[in-house]
C-alpha cells in the first residue's frame, strides 16, 4: 500500500502550483490520443481542470462537537465563482503524487470537463494569494446554457473516480486498522471483474472514519486504457448496477462534466482526532496501472434502461405512489412536473438527483423568477414524506434533510444553479 511519503520530488502546495500554472498555460483544444497502458508504463498526459474557490469559500468539509457533544459538520461551500487553471496527469501513479499534495490545498478541487473553447480564449489571472494562473468563470455546462453562457464541456479522459459511499463491510473489518483490505474488499465486491489486480488511487472521504470505522466511504480512482467520456462512462456504471439487479453498485451521477471531485482533507476542530493522519491517499497495488473497461453494447445499455425503469415502476406502485413512471436525464418521475421527481426522492439510493430535477422542471415550468421557498418547501415536505428513506440497506432520511440544512444550503446551490 503506497503512501503519500512515496510521492516523487517537488512535494508541497508550491510545487503543485507550478504543475498548475503551467497547464493553465495550454491553449490547446485538449484532444486525447487513444493510449493502452501496461507493465506500469504511462502515456502522454491528459489534461484535468483545477478549479480555485473564493477566499471566502472553502473546498472542504469542518467538522466540530455540536451543544448535543455529537460530531456535526459544515458542508462544501464552494461558491459559483472560479479561478480555473488545467494539471496534466500522465498516470495512475502520477496522479497519487498530485493528489497526496492536493488534499493540502482547501480552496481546489478538480472537474472533470474541459474549459469550453471560448472560455480557454479568455484573458489570464494570477491569484493573489495562491499565486496560481488561469481563468475565471462559473461552473456550468454549455450544452446547457451555450457558449455564451457555459465555460464546461465533456472530454474522453482516461482518469476517473468512483463514489462510494456508506458501504458497510463484513465483521472483522474496518478502514482504519485494515484499510488495504477495505479498500480490496469493496474492489472485489462493488466492480467488474476487470478492476482485479489493477493500481487504484484510494482516498478516503472526509466523514470517513469519524464515526462508525465499519462504514467505508472513499474516493477510488483509476486510469483506463481507453479514453471515455461522461455519457460512455454512465452508460457503463448504469449497465453494471442493471446487471445485479439495479442495486447501485456505481454511483454514476460522478460522470458529469461539470462534477467537482473533492480532494481537500477535512478541518477537524474541538480535539476531533483525525483517522488518517498520514494515510488518507494510498496506492492499492496491482500487476497493471490501467483497466480494460467491458463496455456495454448498445442493446446492453437498452436493457439497463429498460430494467431500471421497470424497477422503479414497481417500486412506485408498492410505494403507492400514483402516476405515469418515466426516466429523464437519469432521474424518475412518478407524476407530472417538480412533485414528480421529488416523490422518487430515495429510489435506487438517489436524493441529490432527484432533488435537482424536480428544481429544474419547477422552475422550467414556472419561470426564473418563481418563488424559491415553494420549491424548498416542496422538497421539505417530499423528504419526510418519502417511502424509501429509512429503509433497510437504503439511506437515511437525515441524508436528504442535509440537503436543506445550512445556510447556504444544497438545495439553495442546485436553486442558484437552475
Amino acid at each position: 500500500m503506497g503512501k503519500c511519503e512515496g510521492t516523487p520530488a517537488l512535494a508541497g502546495a508550491e510545487a503543485l502550483q507550478t504543475i498548475v500554472n503551467a497547464g493553465s498555460n495550454d491553449n490547446s483544444d485538449n484532444t486525447q490520443q487513444s493510449c493502452v497502458v501496461q507493465d506500469n508504463s504511462t502515456c502522454a498526459p491528459e489534461s484535468l481542470l483545477v478549479a480555485q474557490v473564493d477566499p471566502d469559500c472553502r473546498a472542504y468539509k469542518r467538522y466540530f462537537i455540536n451543544p448535543d457533544g455529537e460530531i456535526d459538520s459544515d458542508e462544501y461551500d464552494a461558491g459559483t465563482n472560479f479561478l480555473f487553471g488545467a494539471m496534466p496527469v500522465s498516470g495512475i501513479r502520477h496522479w497519487h503524487g498530485l493528489l497526496c499534495r492536493l488534499q493540502s490545498e482547501p480552496r481546489k478541487f478538480v472537474i472533470r470537463g474541459v474549459l469550453s473553447a471560448k472560455q480557454r480564449k479568455a484573458q489570464q489571472v494570477k491569484s493573489g494569494t495562491t499565486k496560481m494562473t488561469g481563468r475565471l468563470g462559473k461552473r456550468r455546462l454549455v450544452r446547457e446554457h451555450g457558449e455564451d453562457g457555459g465555460t464546461i464541456v465533456d472530454m474522453p479522459r482516461r482518469l476517473h473516480m468512483l463514489d462510494f459511499d456508506k458501504v458497510q463491510l463484513p465483521a472483522g473489518m474496518d478502514i482504519v486498522s485494515t484499510p488495504e483490505a477495505a479498500a480490496r474488499w469493496v474492489v472485489a465486491n462493488r466492480l467488474p471483474p476487470e478492476f482485479a489486480d489493477v493500481a487504484l488511487v484510494v482516498q478516503w472521504s472526509n466523514s470517513a472514519g469519524l464515526k462508525d470505522r465499519t462504514i467505508l466511504k472513499a474516493h477510488v480512482w483509476f486510469w483506463s486504457t481507453e479514453p471515455y467520456n461522461c455519457a460512455q462512462m454512465r452508460a457503463w456504471a448504469k449497465w453494471w448496477n442493471a446487471l445485479n439487479d439495479s442495486k447501485k453498485l456505481v454511483d454514476y451521477s460522478v460522470f458529469l462534466e461539470i462534477q467537482p471531485h473533492y480532494c481537500a482533507r477535512p478541518v477537524l476542530e474541538d480535539g476531533i482526532a483525525d483517522p488518517f493522519p498520514d494515510n488518507r491517499v494510498f496506492i492499492l497495488e496491482g500487476a497493471a496501472d490501467a483497466v480494460v473497461l467491458c463496455m456495454p453494447t448498445e442493446t446492453q445499455k437498452a436493457t439497463a434502461a429498460e430494467r431500471h425503469t421497470e424497477r422503479a415502476r414497481k417500486s412506485a406502485k408498492v410505494a403507492g405512489i400514483a402516476g405515469e413512471v418515466a426516466v429523464e436525464n437519469d432521474a424518475v418521475r412518478c407524476g407530472p412536473g417538480a412533485a414528480g421527481f421529488l416523490a422518487m426522492i430515495g429510489f435506487a439510493d438517489e436524493i441529490r438527483l432527484q432533488i435537482r430535477a424536480g428544481i429544474a422542471s419547477y422552475f422550467a415550468i414556472n419561470g426564473a423568477k418563481a418563488d424559491k421557498d415553494i420549491i424548498k418547501k416542496l422538497i421539505a415536505d417530499a423528504v419526510e414524506a418519502s417511502p424509501f428513506l429509512d429503509q433497510p440497506g437504503g439511506r437515511p432520511r437525515s441524508d436528504a434533510r442535509h440537503y436543506l440544512q445550512g445556510n447556504p444550503s444544497n438545495v439553495d446551490g442546485m436553486i442558484d444553479w437552475a
